[in-house]
């Protein structure tokens, strides 16, 4: 049974900008919880969320998330952002580990003054932090639904999707809170600071989510988008004993069936989605 002040929950926050709706008492009850999964670039703006995650979700590879990462290390460190566990991909594994050795090399090096104590946070992950690596299956297959972590984990299309199947098998039998997961709503709650700061975080789906004004991952790419696969994951957190809900009605996840709504703080009547609606080859709901 979850506690009443909800520091048994668990949450996995998305970077969609009704995260900027969250009143006080809402952002206090989440950092109270039990695991925060907070996903790919919501760790390094944190502080705009008013959310301290638990986990830090990044398991992109592609150009330029590995500078990313670096990013969100020197945050962490410079922010003192300890006991955070990253669950990564396993391609960062083996860099992860040369960076370990590279910084072992540094301290010698530094008690000889021939190196900064500032340059090891780019080589090294953050002091006092976990990692984990887990394996996807290709982005645009999905792939089976893992019952194990040392199974591939199922991804179709975002990151989304492969964090829902880890707390599946991490949290069995139990509720998994949505939070910033719309996929209907262009940028993120940051977006406004990632100008400021002119980080050179851009990728290709950037341009998607400005031309179609939604998520990219709503967006018809190779004939289908995240929605015609939502019917599976229900099916496969169904199987787990996991009940999915989101305190946005109008997230993409509720009005499509996968979750039900649910506010953060009780005290408003949840309501169960309708079955899940089919999907038009262009994403539309009929």
């Amino acid at each position: 049974m979850e506690r009443t002040d909800g520091s048994g929950e668990i949450y996995l926050v998305g970077c969609s900008r009704s995260v900027l709706d969250l009143n006080q008492e809402e952002r206090d009850r989440i950092n109270r919880a039990r695991c925060v999964v907070g996903l790919n670039k919501f760790v390094y703006f944190n502080k705009i969320a008013g959310i301290v995650p638990t986990h830090a979700w990044f398991t992109d590879d592609h150009p330029p998330s590995p500078r990313i990462l670096k990013d969100i290390f020197t945050y962490c460190h410079r922010e003192h952002l300890r006991r955070l566990t990253f669950v990564l991909s396993t391609g960062y594994e083996r860099s992860l580990r040369v960076g370990a050795l590279r910084y072992n090399l540094a301290r010698v090096r530094r008690r000889l003054r021939l190196r900064r104590r500032k340059d090891w946070p780019l080589l090294h992950g953050p002091a006092g932090c976990r990692f984990e690596f887990v394996a996807r299956h290709d982005w645009l297959e999905g792939g089976p639904w893992a019952t194990s972590l040392d199974e591939p984990l199922y991804s179709f299309r975002t990151a989304f999707t492969s964090a829902l199947n880890y707390l599946a098998i991490r949290y069995p039998g139990s509720t998994i809170r949505l939070v910033g997961t719309d996929f209907n709503t262009p940028g993120y709650f940051f977006e406004e600071e990632m100008r400021r700061q002119a980080l050179p975080w851009d990728d290709w789906t950037a341009a998607m989510q400005i031309e179609h004004g939604t998520h990219s991952a709503a967006v018809t790419y190779d004939g289908a988008t995240v929605f015609d696969k939502f019917p599976y994951i229900r099916e496969q957190l169904d199987r787990a004993g996991v009940r999915l809900t989101c305190n946005n009605p109008d997230s993409e996840a509720v009005l499509r069936g996968l979750a039900s709504f649910s506010p953060i703080v009780p005290g408003v009547e949840a309501w169960e989605p309708m079955a899940i609606q089919p999907v038009r080859p262009n994403g539309a709901r009929p």
